[in-house]
């Protein structure tokens, strides 16, 4: 598995980057310019489209 961004987990809810997929980290910074390394909590909360409560 290479990316789990925006699939569905098993408990209902939004895949939130928990397992930090290199997939998901390539799309964040090749499509939306977002360096994962220096990103904000919202930035990410809103990549995966989660709320910020879910990250924290």
């Amino acid at each position: 598995m290479n990316d789990l961004r925006r699939t569905l987990m098993t408990d209902g809810k939004l895949y939130d980057g928990r397992y930090c997929l290199v997939g998901d980290l390539n799309w964040a910074f090749t499509r939306y310019g977002i360096d994962v390394n220096k990103a904000t909590l919202e930035q990410m909360a809103a990549y995966y489209d989660v709320s910020l409560e879910s990250l924290s």
